[in-house]
């Protein structure tokens, strides 16, 4: 199974860092971020420096994305990391920079079953923009993964704009 990821400062995949490791191998943190424990490490300021990298964000006219990435956060996720639990409350989304994420369903036996996959092309969070609270998915990082991250009310909020965001999402 996959980790729930503990707030840690972002780094670059295969960045081995400095300091103690808790078990999970990833290194404790000073920041605390938005709430701790859950939903990805804690945040490193600037989403505008890697929102070209991921292809939804790339094809926003510049005015929404520029608006956009002002809210995002740089996120780190190492391999097998569990962002969500079927049925755990949505509270980012998540732009892929790197690396790939999958959504899982359980079966009724415990086997974890992919149904799909999301890289640079696209975001995980389609609760938030279906005005949904839950997720019906597992969702863990397949690969090391860096991305952008957004808190779902900020998304919200944007949604609740001019329709381009909407309409790409």
């Amino acid at each position: 199974g996959g980790r729930r990821p503990p707030s840690a400062p972002a780094s670059l995949p295969g960045d081995a860092g400095s300091g103690a490791s808790d078990r999970s191998g990833l290194r404790p943190h000073t920041h605390p971020g938005p709430r701790q424990g859950h939903g990805g490490p804690a945040p490193r300021k600037g989403g505008h420096v890697g929102a070209h990298e991921n292809r939804l964000l790339a094809s926003l006219p510049p005015d929404e994305r520029l608006r956009l990435v002002s809210r995002l956060e740089h996120v780190v996720l190492p391999k097998g990391t569990m962002l969500y639990e079927a049925g755990d409350a949505v509270e980012h989304a998540y732009f892929p920079t790197h690396g790939l994420c999958s959504l899982l369903v359980i079966t009724p036996n415990g086997d974890a079953v992919a149904v799909a996959m999301v890289g640079t092309e696209g975001f995980v969070g389609l609760p938030i923009v279906l005005h949904s609270e839950t997720t019906s998915y597992r969702i863990v990082a397949q690969l090391p993964t860096a991305g952008l991250r957004i808190r779902a009310e900020a998304l919200r909020a944007e949604l609740g704009r001019p329709p381009l965001v909407h309409t790409s999402l």
